[in-house]
């Protein structure tokens, strides 16, 4: 399902009165065991090529689903990933960025090297593909710590050289294939605060990169959180926009791509839209089309402070007509490090009991205050003179999470770590 970001993150959210809550499944590292072979004895190669005087920093782009820091793949067409990318900064040029090429030929060989001024990092990389054409390009998007707008370039690489063929400003970027016609497409957001809130769509033309569309959105966001493109619905894709809105309220945009131009599918000033606090979009059901995510306040709890509050988080898929469909409800506990998945027949229904016990977490009906399902976390102490009574859920290095009665077994799988990493 999805993993959230660590307990400190949160933590710290809740005690400054709530900036968002920032939900963000991780990209899949997996590799091939070619590629992996591929990268260590490219890695054993720069090693010994010994580019650097002083110790160098391989960078990994900051935004980027992908995060790696060297990029293997068929950059001049000959149909074999035999090319590689990677980009360094050495700690006494911190405004110097480093693009390296190698090519494997016998072994892997360096065969092109370009410097990139006045950046300090790298925000966004993706190998691209241009419809005719079998060579792979690369968008990479530098900037600069804490500076909203940033430069896209993209790179062709052929015949031992590295060409810059366009750029672009831009403060969020994302490259896919929207029509899946072969070609990548690039949107762009450009945001100024209270100016200009700008997508634009780059598409390929004869080989040159061109603006076929854009559209304005509200410049008074307080930032981009998370840009993630993807399924709104069966067949259409399009790019999500979550953003923030207030001191911790947020929003959600969907832009659709439709003949080859952006369109509007959800505004993120659309009541239906907005939240209390960041919720990242994705796919939570895990049916191919990614989901927009709204914190809703459990029913009778809504006169207490905001810092004290439960969160229910619900999950809607966008229909052809606009409106949301409600598709999940997940209460996260992010103190603990657990999350809940209810089962569709309690959606609406549900609430938490109130308890001056925090180890025991009573989900309720609301109608009728019926217990429907109970949790309780020990210590792995408590838990030696305790195992006997109740039924084991999970454990982690120092507490287990467990049912009471054997009637509520088949809701124990309602129960997810919010990452298999936190063990406390």
């Amino acid at each position: 399902m999805k993993s959230v970001l660590l307990l400190l993150v949160l933590l710290l959210t809740v005690l400054l009165g709530g900036c968002g809550l920032n939900l963000q499944p991780p990209s899949s590292l997996m590799k091939s065991p070619k590629v992996e072979k591929n990268e260590q004895a490219l890695k054993e190669q720069i090693k010994k090529d010994s580019l650097y005087r002083t110790r160098p920093f391989l960078l990994t782009p900051k935004h980027s689903e992908e995060k790696r820091s060297i990029y293997i793949e068929d950059f001049d067409g000959d149909g074999e990933k035999n090319e590689a990318v990677f980009f360094y900064k050495n700690e006494k040029k911190p405004f110097e960025i480093k693009m390296v090429f190698y090519q494997k030929k016998e072994q892997w060989e360096k065969v092109a090297t370009k410097t990139i001024q006045n950046y300090g990092e790298i925000t966004d990389l993706s190998p691209i593909q241009v419809k005719g054409q079998k060579a792979m390009l690369l968008a990479a998007g530098f900037g600069y710590d804490g500076i909203s707008e940033k430069k896209m370039h993209i790179y062709r690489f052929s015949d031992s050289k590295i060409d810059d063929i366009f750029q672009t400003p831009y403060t969020r970027t994302i490259a896919a294939d929207f029509d899946e016609d072969g070609s990548s497409e690039i949107i762009t957001l450009s945001l100024q605060k209270g100016k200009e809130f700008t997508a634009r769509l780059f598409k390929a033309d004869d080989g040159v990169f061109v603006e076929k569309s854009s559209l304005k959105l509200d410049s008074s966001i307080n930032g981009i959180e998370q840009m993630k493109a993807g399924y709104y619905t069966k067949g259409k894709k399009g790019v999500f926009i979550d953003v923030g809105v207030g001191a911790h309220s947020a929003s959600t945009y969907v832009l659709g791509y439709e003949e080859g131009k952006l369109v509007m599918k959800l505004d993120a000033k659309n009541e239906d839209a907005i939240k209390s606090m960041i919720v990242y979009s994705e796919d939570v059901n895990e049916n191919g089309i990614i989901e927009i995510g709204k914190t809703v306040v459990p029913k009778g709890w809504e006169k207490e402070p905001f810092a004290s509050l439960p969160w229910f988080v619900y999950y809607y898929e966008l229909k052809e007509d606009g409106s949301l469909k409600k598709v999940a409800e997940h209460y996260p506990n992010y103190e603990q490090g657990y999350e809940l998945t209810f089962p569709k027949e309690w959606f609406g229904l549900i609430t938490i009991a109130r308890s001056t016990n925090e180890h025991k977490l009573t989900i309720e009906r609301v109608k009728d205050g019926k217990n429907l399902f109970t949790l309780y976390r020990f210590t792995n102490k408590e838990w030696e003179s305790q195992s006997k009574s109740y039924i084991e859920i999970e454990n982690t290095l120092k507490h287990v999470y467990a049912m009471k009665a054997e009637e509520e077994r088949k809701y124990g799988s309602l129960f997810h770590l919010l990452s298999e990493n936190i063990r406390d």
